[in-house]
C-alpha cells in the first residue's frame, strides 16, 4: 500500500489554537459591547427625560392660556407654579401624552419651576434612569 502524501485539512493542533483566538476574540470584545448597549440605554432614557421637559413646557405654556384645569387626571398642578407633577402608573393617561409621540416612561416626574420646566427624571421598561435638568 502507498501512503498519501500531502493530506488536505487541518490537524487537531491548528484547530484547538484557532478556537484559542477565537475565544480571546469575544473575551475581548464583550465588555465592549456590553459598554456600547449600557450607553444607548442610558443615551435613550436621557433623551426621554429631555422630551418630557420640552412636552412639559408645551403643557404649561397652554395651561397659563387657561386652556386646562388646575389638576388634569389624578395628576396635580400647583397653581403659583412651583410644584412638580408625577405620572406614576404606566399606561395612565396624563397631561403630556398629546405631546410626545411613541409613548411615555413607565414612570416620570417632570419638576415645575417658575412656570417652566426645570428638570425631569424617568425610569424606562428596561429599568435605565434618565434625567435631565436639575
Amino acid at each position: 500500500m502507498k501512503r498519501k502524501t500531502g493530506r488536505a485539512g487541518f490537524t487537531l493542533i491548528e484547530m484547538i489554537v484557532v478556537i484559542a483566538i477565537i475565544a480571546v476574540l469575544i473575551t475581548l470584545a464583550a465588555p465592549l459591547v456590553t459598554r456600547y448597549v449600557a450607553t444607548a440605554k442610558q443615551v435613550r432614557a436621557d433623551a426621554a427625560a429631555k422630551s418630557l421637559c420640552t412636552a412639559a413646557d408645551a403643557w404649561l405654556a397652554e395651561k397659563m392660556l387657561g386652556e386646562h384645569q388646575s389638576a388634569e387626571n389624578g395628576v396635580n398642578i400647583d397653581d403659583d407654579g412651583d410644584g412638580e407633577f408625577v405620572k406614576k402608573l404606566a399606561g395612565e393617561a396624563g397631561p403630556l401624552d398629546g405631546y410626545l409621540t411613541g409613548g411615555l416612561p413607565d414612570i416620570y416626574t417632570v419638576f415645575v419651576e417658575n412656570w417652566g420646566a426645570a428638570g425631569a427624571v424617568c425610569t424606562m421598561p428596561d429599568g435605565t434612569v434618565g434625567r435631565y435638568g436639575n
